[in-house]
C-alpha cells in the first residue's frame, strides 16, 4: 500500500472553506477540514482508511502476531524534542512578537510534561478512573544531528509566518527540520491559516508514503504555544485568552503518536478505536458543566479528554486505553519511530533523565528593590537566582547545593545549602556578601549526577533593575546596547567568561545606543559587567554567543 499524502500536501494548492465560531474559539486542530478535502479523492480517502483499518486489528492482535503491549512495557521513555520557531523576518529580537523568547518554549514544554503524567499538583491531573499517566517525557536535544551542542531550538526567518497555508506544509518544514526518525519536530509559526491552531500527521497515515521523513511532526500557532501557569519572572506571554495553557501541543501530541479525536472525525456510527472513551458525536466546544450523552446506550462524553476540542482550562485526561495506542506508535509498527526513544538514541541527542544534559554555568538575581550593591544582606528581601546550563536554559526542578568560593579577598556567606529551583531555574536562597563590591563566586553540586555532578564555578550576580537591553542575545557577530528614557550614558565596562577569567575592559560615553566590540569573542556565555559614572550604580549582564 502506497500513500503520497506528503506530495498532496506539498504539491497542490488546497482550498479550505472557514465556517463561524463564537466566543474567541477557532479551529482547534487542522486535522479534520484537511481530512475532508481527501475524502473528496475516494482513491486516497480508501488507502487511509485502509490503513486505518490495519493500525486498528494490529493494535488488537488480530494481524498474525501476539497482542501488541505498550512499547518499553512499563518504563518511562524519553523523547528528543526540537521547536523550529518560524518566525516572522521583522521579529528579530529573540522574545519578540512571532520569535518566542527560549522561556515562552520551556514554559510549553513544562505544561506538555506535566499533562503527559498526569502529574499530581498541576492542570494536569486529574481523578478519574480510567485516567492514566502515559510514561512519556519530552527533553529538548541538547545535541544537533551532527553531533554539536544545541540547545534543541532552531528559529528560522519564515516569509509566511503570519499566514501559513496548511497546503504549504512541507515547502515550511523544508526550511528547518531534524531527521524525524531520530527527534520530534515541532515547528512554531505565526499564524495558521484559517485560525488554525495546531495539526499533525498520525503515523498511520505516512505509512508506505515517500514523504513521510518530510511530513511527520507537529505544527503549533505562537498564540497557543506556551502556558499561563508557568510563565517566566518578569515576561508576559501574549497567548489567546481561552487557549493559554499548552493544551494544543498536548492535543497534537496525541495526534503525533496515533490517536484520533474521540468521535473519530464522524458520528455514532464511528469510533476512535479506544474502548474506555465514550462514543461521541462530532467535537465539544466550551467547558460544559454536564457532560452530554451523544451516543446512547453509551456513557456521558468524556468532556476533559485531550483529544477533544473543549477550553484549555477544561483539559486534563488522557486514559489507559490512548496511553496505550500512543506507546505502541513508537514501536514496530511504524519502522521510522523503532530508534526514537533508544538508549543510543538519546545518547546521540544528549537527552538524559533531567531536561537539561549539562552542567550548569550561571546563575543571576532577578529580585530586590534598586540597586543591590554585594554589601547588602540578600536573603532578606528574597532574591531570586538563575541556574542555566551550557545552553542558557533554565534547570528544571533541580536541588542546587551552594557553598563559597572566594576569589575577591572577602567573600560570600551562604546560608542555605539546598536551594530548589522551579521550571525555569529560578530559585530563593538567603546570602551575606562581603563588605565590598566584587563578583563573587561560588560552587554549586547538584543532586541529579546525570546533569554533571560537581558543576563548573558559578557566577553570582547582583542585578539591580536592568537599565540597558541587549539585543540580539544570544547572538553570532553584532550585538547592540540601548538605554530607553535617556538621551546619553558614561560608564566603564568589564567582560568575564563563565569561569570569571576577565578577557576585555573599556569606558564608553555617548548617545544611549552602542555596538558592542563583539566580533572576535570565541562562541560561549559572558559576563558584561557595566559600572555608571554618575551614582555609581552597577549592572551584569548574560551575554550568549552561538
Amino acid at each position: 500500500m502506497t500513500l503520497i499524502w506528503g506530495l498532496f500536501l506539498g504539491a497542490c494548492g488546497i482550498v479550505f472553506a472557514q465556517s463561524p465560531l463564537d466566543n474567541n474559539r477557532l479551529h482547534r486542530c487542522g486535522y479534520p477540514t484537511l481530512l475532508k478535502q481527501i475524502q473528496s479523492d475516494s482513491l486516497r480517502y480508501s488507502r487511509i482508511q485502509a490503513a486505518r483499518s490495519l493500525r486498528s486489528l494490529a493494535a488488537k492482535g488480530l494481524t498474525g502476531g501476539q497482542e501488541q503491549t505498550p512499547e518499553g512495557g512499563e518504563d518511562v521513555l524519553y523523547l528528543p524534542v526540537v521547536f523550529h520557531v518560524m518566525h516572522d523576518p521583522s521579529d528579530t529580537v529573540v522574545g519578540q512578537g512571532t520569535n518566542l523568547s527560549d522561556e515562552q518554549i520551556q514554559s510549553q514544554l513544562v505544561a506538555l510534561n506535566h499533562d503527559f503524567a498526569r502529574k499530581a499538583g498541576t492542570r494536569g491531573f486529574n481523578q478519574i478512573p480510567v485516567g492514566a499517566d502515559a510514561r512519556l517525557i519530552f527533553v529538548l536535544a541538547g545535541r544537533d544531528p551532527q553531533g554539536q551542542w544545541h540547545k534543541g531550538i532552531n528559529r528560522v526567518p519564515y516569509e509566511a509566518s503570519l499566514a501559513h497555508p496548511m497546503g504549504a506544509d512541507l515547502i515550511m518544514k523544508d526550511l528547518s527540520r531534524w531527521p524525524v526518525d531520530r527527534y520530534v519536530n515541532i515547528w512554531v509559526v505565526g499564524r495558521i491559516q484559517m485560525g488554525v491552531l495546531g495539526y499533525a500527521w498520525l503515523p498511520s497515515m505516512l505509512v508506505g508514503d515517500p514523504q513521510y521523513s518530510r511530513a511527520d511532526g507537529v505544527v503549533l500557532s505562537a498564540q497557543v504555544t506556551g502556558s499561563l501557569d508557568w510563565v517566566p519572572p518578569g515576561q508576559s506571554l501574549n497567548l489567546h485568552p481561552v487557549y493559554a495553557y499548552g493544551r494544543t501541543l498536548t492535543h497534537e501530541m496525541g495526534h503525533y503518536l496515533d490517536l484520533y479525536h474521540t468521535w473519530g472525525d464522524g458520528d455514532c456510527t464511528v469510533d476512535d478505536e479506544i474502548e474506555d472513551t465514550p462514543n461521541c458525536d462530532g467535537p465539544l466546544f466550551g467547558c460544559p458543566s454536564v457532560a452530554p450523552v451523544d451516543c446512547p446506550p453509551a456513557l456521558p462524553r468524556m468532556i476533559s479528554n485531550y483529544m477533544d476540542y473543549t477550553d484549555d482550562d477544561c483539559m486534563n485526561v488522557f486514559t489507559q486505553g490512548q496511553v496505550q495506542r500512543m506507546r505502541q506508535s513508537l514501536g514496530a509498527l511504524y519502522p521510522w519511530r523503532t530508534v526514537l526513544t533508544s538508549d543510543s538514541n538519546l545518547t546521540k541527542a544528549a537527552v538524559t533523565s533531567a531536561t537539561a544534559p549539562y552542567p550548569a554555568v550561571l546563575v543571576r538575581v532577578n529580585g530586590g528593590v534598586g540597586t543591590c550593591a554585594v554589601n547588602d544582606t540578600l536573603g532578606g528581601i528574597s532574591d531570586r537566582l538563575r541556574l542555566f546550563d551550557n545552553r542558557g536554559l533554565g534547570l528544571d526542578s533541580t536541588n542546587l547545593a551552594l557553598s563559597t568560593a572566594v576569589d575577591d579577598g572577602v567573600g560570600l556567606r551562604v546560608l542555605s545549602g539546598i536551594v530548589p529551583t522551579d521550571a525555569f531555574g529560578f530559585a530563593t536562597f538567603g546570602a551575606l556578601s562581603g563588605p565590598r563590591p566584587g563578583l563573587n563566586r561560588m560552587l554549586a553540586t547538584t543532586e541529579e549526577p546525570s546533569i554533571g555532578g560537581s558543576s563548573p564555578v558559578l557566577f553570582l550576580e547582583w542585578n539591580a533593575r536592568a537599565e540597558a537591553r541587549l539585543y540580539p542575545n544570544p547572538f553570532e557577530n553584532n550585538l547592540y546596547m540601548q538605554w530607553p528614557g535617556t538621551d546619553s550614558v558614561n560608564l566603564s565596562w568589564t567582560l568575564v567568561d563563565r569561569l570569571g577569567r576577565e578577557i576585555g575592559r573599556g569606558t564608553y560615553q555617548g548617545e544611549a545606543f552602542w555596538s558592542l566590540p563583539v566580533q572576535e569573542l570565541p562562541s560561549g556565555i559572558f559576563v558584561l559587567r557595566l559600572d555608571y559614572a554618575l551614582g555609581g550604580a552597577r549592572e551584569f549582564h548574560r551575554m550568549i554567543k552561538r
